[in-house]
């Protein structure tokens, strides 16, 4: 039987899937839709359960089965990962190949939420999984060099949470997790604009605002319409979103994760933040694409600090890496 070996991560926002010979195959919204009438059997997953929603959202409702980088629904997990795991096999496969995964995870994982995911991974078809703190494999996606017996600081924003850590050699030696990231952020920006303006947007409105116009310049003078619904009269109307004032929204939970990063460091050796201080601060993740932020970091904690170019990827690059070169990142994956 033909062996696939793939990276997986199962992400409260998105499910991705890479391939050791095509690359990234997968990546789909953490998405099942269901019917009203019947919530034990999905109707779609990913993109096409947000698609039905929005088309019929007096019969199909749409649910996450993770959140905050935790696996609320085993069940709906499964099918949903079973269902994309169907995009990675050819067409013209005339067996099912036998599924290796290099498994993405959050760090400050309980046993029994580890467990959850092993268990999600093997009723869904995947014969064999190794599991891997995310945040390793985003410090091997930016391509630092975590097997030369350097020290490097990495925070993975995400969707769901934060993950912030020291590592060593491909393990980490002091870390944290923040239950902060985009998903946060945009219900922070639905809030504001419904308490100050008195108007309901829904979330693609949210993240419409945050990806047009927010940043962490105090002086940024950008501003963006957004469509919503008044409270008091129920009719539509469009309202004007300022840049600043989402800089006052969004500016606190940075800080929240600048001071984890404190955090963490002030629990390394002196030898080892001395390290750090000269190598700076690795950021990645899709909340960390926000402009300004490794100026504001920069700023408050007197050290270089660094966005990741390909931010929203590097954790599934990572992965995908361990695979290519496993023997170079045996102790990674062991």
């Amino acid at each position: 039987m033909a062996i696939m070996e793939i990276a997986l991560e199962l992400g409260s926002c998105n499910t991705m899937i890479w391939t050791s010979n095509s690359g990234l195959m997968v990546q789909e919204p953490s998405l099942v839709a269901l019917s009203n009438l019947r919530q034990d059997k999905p109707k779609a997953f990913g993109q096409v359960a947000m698609d039905l929603f929005k088309k019929d959202s007096t019969n199909f409702s749409v649910v996450s089965p993770i959140d905050c980088g935790i696996i609320l629904d085993t069940n709906l997990t499964t099918q949903m990962l079973r269902e994309y795991l169907k995009k990675v096999i050819s067409k013209k496969a005339i067996f099912i190949p036998k599924f290796k995964a290099i498994l993405n995870v959050p760090l400050g994982l309980s046993v029994k939420q580890r467990v959850a995911f092993e268990t999600v991974c093997y009723d869904a078809g995947i014969d064999d999984v190794i599991m891997v703190d995310s945040i390793v494999s985003s410090a091997v996606g930016m391509e630092l060099l975590v097997d030369d017996g350097g020290y490097y600081c990495v925070s993975n924003i995400g969707g769901g949470r934060t993950d912030i850590a020291v590592i060593l050699n491909g393990k980490v030696i002091e870390g944290c997790t923040l239950n902060i990231g985009g998903n946060l952020l945009d219900s922070v920006i639905a809030n504001f604009v419904r308490e100050v303006h008195g108007v309901i947007i829904d979330r693609d409105e949210a993240i419409k605002v945050k990806q047009e116009i927010a940043s962490l310049y105090d002086n940024d003078i950008q501003s963006t319409q957004v469509s919503g619904v008044e409270i008091l009269q129920k009719t539509p109307i469009v309202v004007e979103i300022r840049a600043l004032d989402i800089y006052n929204v969004i500016r606190p939970y940075y800080e929240k994760i600048l001071d984890g990063i404190r955090s963490v460091l002030s629990n390394c050796p002196p030898q080892v933040v001395q390290i750090v201080q000269s190598k700076g601060i690795y950021l990645c993740g899709g909340a960390s694409q926000i402009p300004a932020l490794d100026l504001l970091y920069r700023q408050l904690l007197g050290i270089n600090v660094y966005q990741c170019q390909n931010a929203r990827l590097a954790s599934i690059m990572g992965a995908g890496r361990l695979i290519e070169y496993k023997d170079r990142f045996v102790e990674v994956v062991k």
